[in-house]
């Protein structure tokens, strides 16, 4: 009778007795693991903020390429001031050399252009970029060079570093009086979020046009 209590006793404890608490190891593991998976999971979230933020910045830089352009067109906002597809081809666009730069092939260009609406009509108008400001200035009279309104502003965000009016070309290097040529280069001023790995300095995304605006008779 005693062996056998003994053995139910045993039998009873032996569970128990293989019962163990968890060890440091597997904590560090655990824990290691845990590090890892927050880790990963707060660089993808970072990684879709960004796309996000550069999505967002590519939309807005392309917009306010379309909206310089239209109002190049059309005019300042609400496309009252002026209309330079009205511009006469029998007046005639004049370039003034005082805005005249050279591209790096040679090529001479125009920072500002003289044009007017009708060929009756005595007083030329001007449209120009500064260089200075970034923005691209329109004026009634461009004898007049304090009275000016803005067509279009430079930001934080969005920056125009280049605009220039130049004229065609026809068959024999004949210069083309019935064209004006309107180029402009602006970027996002880096605030995409990207950056380049290399050095760490932002990364710029750009956005060029180039049309053509024929003269009217008038």
């Amino acid at each position: 009778m005693m062996s056998n209590r003994i053995k139910s006793h045993e039998r009873f404890r032996g569970p128990q007795a293989r019962r163990r608490g968890i060890t440091l190891v597997e904590i560090v593991i655990a824990l290691s693991l845990s590090v890892i998976i927050s880790s990963a999971l707060a660089y993808l979230m970072y990684q879709i903020a960004l796309g996000q933020k550069e999505a967002i910045a590519t939309v807005r830089l392309r917009q306010a390429a379309d909206l310089l352009q239209d109002r190049l067109l059309t005019g300042g906002e609400g496309g009252t001031r002026f209309n330079l597809r009205n511009a006469s081809a029998g007046s005639g666009a004049l370039f003034p050399t005082a805005d005249e730069i050279s591209l790096p092939g040679g090529a001479k260009v125009y920072r500002s252009i003289l044009f007017s609406e009708s060929d009756s009509s005595a007083v030329r108008r001007r449209l120009r970029f500064n260089a200075t400001t970034s923005n691209v200035e329109f004026y009634e009279d461009w004898t007049d060079s304090g009275d000016y309104s803005i067509v279009f502003a430079s930001g934080p965000s969005i920056m125009l570093r280049e605009m220039y009016f130049f004229e065609s070309q026809k068959t024999g290097g004949i210069p083309d009086d019935s064209t004006i040529n309107v180029y402009f280069e602006m970027d996002d001023n880096g605030t995409n979020g990207r950056t380049d790995p290399a050095d760490g300095s932002k990364l710029i995304q750009t956005v060029t046009k180039t049309f053509t605006v024929t003269l009217r008779d008038k």
